[in-house]
């Protein structure tokens, strides 16, 4: 258990650890004296309960949330007597995680269960919305994800998975009622820049929208890797996001595909009018959306991901993969080439090369007549899917072709038709002329498209990219599942399009390998640059038999422990060294004699240190 620092003493509840330090308060699991539950106690800074402002937001946020009964909300309990010396507020508490914290882990999620997850906040913000409350804050480090009721071991996705998490939402200490005047209707800019809507960052009304806004900054984030509106400055970012320029999120991340990215899109429109005109709509639009690819229970999803979170993604490809191909073959069996075009698209990110793949897109091209049009004209469409890179990366050996994974798709339905994503091409159909000789002394017409000849594409887009580790440089790189085990300091000369980087340390004690992470190369001057991250395994201070007292590392876990005992330490290097000072409890009440000490923590290792 983490030491408490200078924690105050409650009359109604015991403070057993900090759990959480947020700008206004920080937050401890407690215990409740009366009812013998734990609890979360937030219990607000010392140097904010004296200003008038912030105590009236802080009793505010606890009047406005207490109206709030949904099990996608964290619920308020209690609140502090107006006579006790310290401000707190008493909430449940949920053991688990917060969605920063997966990210953190993983970097990106797959598309559908980042939609699986913003559905059920879209459900907590739709409860909110209808008791006249806008969260204002919508971000990962607010979305928590109780594992509570969860079982171990991995889901089978043949039965019922066993987990059974539920994702909360928390932090509405910035609530606004919209149906009364408080402290936040003053102006004052609150909440964090990167997810703020642009009414918000202005000062104007801000309504439901805004917290569309900020889910869609949320989601974005969960299927890039990084957030649409980013920079060095909070000015920075409140500049961009008031711009309303971010690249599409397909782009960034072809694995997203253009449905989801015009999804996003929608929700994350710099005119609030132009967005989902409530969240029940932005999540119909993902309800619709993870229907299409054969997820009907997006809560399942989210237990089969948490009760195998490193298997998760090998077995949603091929499952996925099939659905795109065949929603694929129904488009272009209705002649909606563009859709087509971005279905198979997303399957080519998910299997690069996959030549079947590869195949089905160069008939959809000719069918479309892009052959007619020229071969600049016709590369521009592929440079754009991304399907020049694929037939470059045929070179790769070891990929699985997709034909003995996905059946050829039924006949289709009949049934409206979709429209494309966004920037996806439509090309109408050839118009046929009235038959008749060919004029003298010119190239013959052929006048059966379907039997020219595809013409071969010279693999000339090529680009050097360096990649570069922030960890550990023992270890091997792995580009599209090869193998390098000399990679250090080396350009990789590759083609143009999506890749797949993955960097696996050489002492797995220490270290995580990085997840792996898509990168497109685009043509350019100079070498393209990929940065992949490790993540350092915890390390662990163990203090052996001694007399009780407390152990004060502050260089290196900025906490005091009691002692005997052992701590977990979050580590982000290898080594890390600190002072360590112990004070014995003296029971008489003397001055106890401290002792100071020298300790070198490792990543995944166990240091033990003796005191007298």
């Amino acid at each position: 258990m983490n030491a408490l620092e200078r924690a105050p003493e409650l009359q109604k509840y015991e403070l057993l650890e900090r759990i959480g330090l947020g700008g206004m308060a920080t937050v401890y699991r407690a215990r409740d004296r009366r009812l013998g539950r734990e609890v979360a106690v937030k219990l607000i800074h010392a140097h904010l309960r004296e200003n008038p402002e912030v105590a009236a937001r802080f009793v505010s946020e606890a009047r406005a949330v207490a109206r709030l009964r949904h099990p996608n909300i964290v619920e308020v309990f209690d609140i502090s007597d107006e006579n006790e010396p310290e401000r707190y507020l008493v909430v449940e508490l949920v053991r688990g995680m917060t969605l920063r914290t997966l990210l953190t882990k993983h970097r990106v999620l797959p598309a559908e269960l980042a939609g699986a997850i913003g559905l059920e906040v879209a459900g907590a913000l739709a409860h909110a919305h209808a008791q006249g409350i806008i969260h204002r804050d919508v971000k990962p480090e607010n979305v928590l994800v109780d594992l509570s009721s969860a079982n171990s071991g991995p889901a089978n996705p043949a039965s019922n998975p066993p987990i059974a998490a539920k994702v909360k939402l928390t932090d509405f200490g910035i609530a606004k009622l919209l149906d009364a005047q408080g402290v936040t209707s003053t102006g004052q800019v609150l909440g964090s820049p990167a997810h703020m809507a642009p009414e918000q960052i202005e000062g104007g009304d801000v309504g439901p929208r805004a917290d569309v806004f900020a889910l869609g900054v949320m989601l974005y984030e969960c299927m890039v890797g990084r957030l649409p509106f980013d920079g060095k400055n909070p000015a920075q970012v409140l500049r961009r996001v008031l711009d309303g320029t971010y690249p599409p999120a397909d782009r960034e991340q072809p694995l997203v595909g253009a449905r989801w990215a015009a999804i996003l899109a929608r929700a994350l429109e710099r005119n609030a009018a132009d967005r989902y005109e409530s969240v029940e709509a932005f999540a119909d639009a993902i309800r619709e959306e993870l229907a299409r690819v054969g997820i009907a229970d997006a809560r399942s999803e989210i237990d089969r991901f948490l009760g195998d979170q490193d298997g998760y993604a090998a077995a949603l490809v091929p499952r996925l993969v099939e659905r795109l191909v065949a929603a694929g073959e129904k488009a272009r069996a209705e002649k909606n080439h563009g859709l087509a075009t971005a279905e198979f698209n997303r399957a080519l990110a998910y299997r690069p090369g996959d030549p079947e793949l590869v195949r089905r897109v160069s008939a959809l091209a000719r069918r479309a007549g892009l052959v007619a049009l020229g071969r600049k004209a016709a590369l521009s469409v592929v440079l754009f899917s991304g399907v020049a890179g694929a037939v470059m990366i045929l070179r790769h050996r070891g990929v699985p072709p997709i034909r003995s994974l996905v059946p050829i798709a039924a006949k289709p339905r009949q049934s409206a038709t979709v429209a494309p994503g966004p920037g996806a091409a439509v090309p109408a159909p050839p118009q046929k002329g009235p038959a008749g000789p060919a004029p003298p002394r010119r190239i013959p017409i052929i006048r059966d498209p379907a039997r020219v000849p595809p013409k071969k594409v010279e693999p000339t887009a090529t680009r050097a990219v360096v990649v570069d580790v922030a960890g550990p440089k023992g270890g091997y790189l792995k580009i599209d599942g090869e193998r390098e085990d000399e990679w250090f300091g080396k350009t990789h000369e590759l083609v143009v399009g999506p890749h797949v980087f993955e960097f696996v340390p050489k002492e797995s004690e220490c270290c995580l390998p990085s997840p792996p992470q898509t990168h497109t190369v685009s043509e350019g001057e100079g070498a393209d640059h990929v940065l992949l991250s490790v993540a350092y395994r915890e390390a662990r201070l163990h203090v052996d038999r001694t007399p009780p007292g407390v152990l004060r590392c502050r260089s290196l876990f900025g906490a005091d422990l009691q002692v005997p005992g052992t701590l977990a330490v979050p580590m982000s290097r290898l080594t890390v060294t600190g002072h360590c000072t112990y004070v014995a409890s003296d029971s008489s009440g003397g001055a106890a004699v401290p002792v100071t000490k020298d300790v070198t923590l490792t990543a995944g290792q166990t240091t033990e240190i003796s005191l007298p």
